[in-house]
C-alpha cells in the first residue's frame, strides 16, 4: 500500500537567485537549486563549488582528541601492542583500514579485531577483550562502536588494557571510562559538525594524529599524505548514509575524486567486478561498491571485506572481489526472500487505520539481512519498522524509521524490555529474550502512536520547482550534476511538470513488467523518461486519453559508450483538471 507523496515546490529567493545567476553566469535551474540547499550568497557558493580540503574543521575541536592522540603517540614511543576493534559493516571496515594503514605507514604496532556478527553481535564483549589481552596489547581504539560499552571498558582496565572510543552512535547512559572518547554525539562535545560517521571520525583522529607528529619535528615527506585516504572514507561515509552536507561534502566529493582514480588494489578489483569503468559516483558507491562490501559481513565474516581494503596484491584482490560479488548475490536473495514475508505479515498483522509502527519477528529470517529488509518494508510502507530474527530464546532486531521519528529515542523508552540496544534518529539494532517480544513490541507501538502524527506518515516530496523535461539538454543536466555528489541529505534535483502527455505507450521492462520506458512530450520538445516500479500504474490508466502531472529527476545514462539524458520518474498522478 504506497502512500500518496505530498508534493512540496520550493518558492526559492529570486533575490538570491539572480545574484547567483548575474555573478556565476549559470543557468536559472541551477541557482534555484543552490538557493533550495541554502547556498543563497557568492561566498557560500564560491564554497560549495570548490570544497576544498582545507576547510575540514581542526580535529582538535573534539572532546578528548588531545589525550587520544597523546596516548596512541605514547603506545608508538613505548612500542606497545595496539588493537583496532572494528565493526563488521561497511563504515566499520572502512575505519578499521585507515587506522590500521595510517599506524602501518607511521611505524605504529597494530592488529585488529573484528567481532562476528551472528556469534559475538555488535560491538566490545568481555570474551573477545580476553581474547586481545592474550596477543600483549594494551591499548584498544574501537571505530564505529563503543559509545555504550561501558562494562566492557572497565574489564579491560581491570586488565590493564587502556581504552579509546571513536563512534558516532547515540550514548544511552553515561560515558565509558576510557581514555578518550571521541564521538560527537556526545553532550559535552563542542565540536560543531555532528553528522560524522564511524570511518569519518577515525579519519579526524589520523588528521590530529598527522598534525601532532608534524609538531613534534617530523617531517612532511616521512608522513601519510591524507588525501590519499579519501577513497576509504567515502565508501564508509556513503554506505552510512551519512548526510552528503557540510564537511561529509568536502569528503564525498574529495573522496569520488580519488576512489575514481585509485590505486588500490582491493578498489580496483571491486570497481571491476561490478561494473565501474570511469568516475565513480554517490549511486556507485551506494548501490554497488558499499553491498558488496558490505556482503560479507552480513552473510559470515566480515574479515574478506577488511583484507580486500588491505592487500596490495592484486591476483588476491580479484579473488576476495569475486567472493564479495558471489556473497553479494546471495544476500539479494535471502532480501528478496524476508521482504516478500514480511510484506505479507505486514498486510496480515498491522491495522494501518491506527498503527504509526511495523514491528515483526520470526524465525526464518537471516539477522544479517533484516536491517535491509527492514529499509524496504519502512519504504513500502512508511511507517517506522522493527524486524526481529529469533534463535533459540533470543532475538536480534533491526529499526529503521521515517524523518519524524527519533528511533534511539523510542529505543531508550523501551530499554525496560530490551538486554542492550543502539543506533542514532534513523537506523537502529537491539537484542530482546523472545518472551519479551509482545512487550517490546506494544511498548514501541505505544511510543510511535504518540510522537507520530497522521501528517507525518505521508512522504514528503520536495521539489526544486516547476521545469519543462524539453529543458534537460545536456549542458544543463551536466551543470546539474555537478552540484552533486548527491545522497543523504543532498537528494538530487526534482522538478515538476503539470499537463504533459506521453508520445508512445509505455514500454514494461523487467521480469514482472515492474518498470516503463517512454517518450514525455514536452513543451520544447520530447524527452526519455523511465519509471522504476512504476508498471502497475500504466496498466492502469490511458495514454492516449489522458494528461499527468509528474516529478522527475534528470541524469545522464551511459549504456554501452554512449551517453544519454533520460529523466527518472519520482512519482506520477493524473493531472488535476
Amino acid at each position: 500500500m504506497k502512500r500518496k507523496k505530498r508534493w512540496i515546490i520550493s518558492r526559492g529567493d529570486k533575490g538570491a537567485e539572480e545574484s547567483l545567476i548575474k555573478h556565476f553566469s549559470i543557468d536559472p535551474i541551477v541557482a534555484r537549486i543552490l538557493v533550495n540547499r541554502g547556498v543563497t550568497t557568492t561566498g557560500q557558493a564560491d564554497s560549495f563549488f570548490k570544497a576544498p580540503l582545507d576547510e575540514l574543521l581542526d580535529p582538535m575541536l573534539m572532546a578528548s582528541m588531545p589525550e587520544a592522540v597523546d596516548r596512541i603517540l605514547s603506545a608508538k614511543d613505548n612500542k606497545e601492542k595496539i588493537v583496532v576493534f572494528g565493526d563488521y559493516d561497511a563504515d566499520g571496515i572502512t575505519a578499521t583500514a585507515i587506522l590500521l594503514r595510517f599506524f602501518s605507514e607511521t611505524g605504529i604496532e597494530a592488529g585488529h579485531y573484528i567481532p562476528d556478527r551472528h556469534t559475538e553481535g555488535y560491538g566490545m564483549s568481555e570474551e573477545a577483550i580476553k581474547k586481545i589481552r592474550s596477543t600483549g596489547c594494551s591499548l584498544i581504539i574501537t571505530v564505529d562502536n563503543g559509545i555504550n560499552s561501558t562494562g566492557a571498558v572497565d574489564f579491560a582496565n581491570g586488565l590493564g588494557i587502556d581504552v579509546i572510543i571513536t563512534d558516532h552512535h547515540q550514548p544511552n547512559g553515561p560515558l565509558p571510562n576510557a581514555v578518550a572518547v571521541l564521538n560527537p554525539a556526545r553532550p559535552d562535545c563542542r565540536y560543531p559538525f555532528k553528522h560524522l560517521c564511524g570511518v569519518a571520525v577515525a579519519f579526524k583522529l589520523i588528521m590530529a594524529l598527522r598534525g601532532e607528529m608534524s609538531r613534534r619535528g617530523a617531517s612532511r615527506e616521512s608522513l601519510p599524505n591524507l588525501k590519499r585516504y579519501l577513497d576509504l572514507v567515502v565508501v564508509g561515509v556513503v554506505a552510512d548514509c551519512s548526510a552528503l552536507v557540510g564537511e561529509n561534502r568536502i569528503i564525498a566529493r574529495r573522496g569520488l575524486e580519488e576512489l575514481s582514480k585509485s590505486g588500490k588494489a582491493g578498489l580496483s578489483a571491486l570497481k571491476l567486478v561490478a561494473g565501474i569503468g570511469g568516475p565513480v559516483s554517490s549511486q556507485d558507491v551506494g548501490f554497488s561498491l558499499a553491498p558488496r562490501l558490505n556482503s560479507a559481513g552480513r552473510m559470515k565474516s566480515a574479515q574478506p571485506g577488511l583484507e580486500l581494503l588491505m592487500t596490495e596484491n592484486p591476483r588476491r584482490a580479484k579473488e576476495l572481489a569475486l567472493f564479495l560479488d558471489g556473497e553479494n548475490r546471495l544476500r539479494r536473495q535471502l532480501q528478496g526472500e524476508i521482504f516478500e514475508e514480511a510484506s505479507k505479515m505486514a498486510l496480515a498483522e498491522v491495522d494501518f487505520s491506527k498503527d504509526k509502527a511495523i514491528v515483526l519477528g520470526s524465525g526464518n529470517w537471516h539477522s544479517g539481512i533484516i536491517g535491509i529488509a527492514a529499509s524496504k518494508i519502512k519504504d513500502e510502507f512508511y511507517l517506522p519498522t522493527a524486524l526481529v530474527s529469533f534463535n533459540g530464546d533470543t532475538g536480534k532486531g533491526s529499526a529503521r524509521s521515517i524523518a519524524s521519528f527519533d528511533l534511539s529515542g523510542a529505543l531508550k523508552k523501551c530499554e525496560s524490555a530490551l538486554l542492550k540496544f543502539g543506533g542514532h534518529k534513523g537506523a537502529a539494532g537491539f537484542t530482546l529474550r523472545k518472551g519479551d517480544f509482545d512487550r517490546f513490541k506494544n511498548m514501541f507501538l505505544a511510543i510511535a502512536s504518540q510522537e507520530i502524527r497522521d501528517v507525518d506518515i505521508n512522504p514528503v516530496l520536495n521539489i526544486d520547482c516547476e521545469a519543462d523535461p524539453g529543458l534537460m539538454g545536456a549542458e544543463l543536466v551536466g551543470a546539474i550534476e555537478a552540484l552533486g555528489p548527491f545522497g543523504e541529505g543532498a537528494s538530487p534535483p526534482k522538478f515538476a511538470c503539470r499537463g504533459i502527455r506521453f508520445d508512445s505507450p509505455p514500454f514494461y521492462m523487467g521480469e514482472e513488467d515492474q518498470h516503463v520506458r517512454l517518450a514525455v512530450k514536452g513543451g520544447l520538445g520530447k524527452a526519455k523518461i523511465i519509471g522504476f516500479n512504476m508498471g502497475a500504474f500504466f496498466k492502469n490508466v490511458s495514454i492516449s486519453d489522458d494528461s499527468f502531472d509528474i516529478v522527475y529527476t534528470p541524469e545522464k545514462n551511459v549504456w554501452r559508450g554512449v551517453e544519454r539524458i533520460q529523466l527518472r520518474l519520482e512519482d506520477i498522478r493524473p493531472a488535476e483538471k
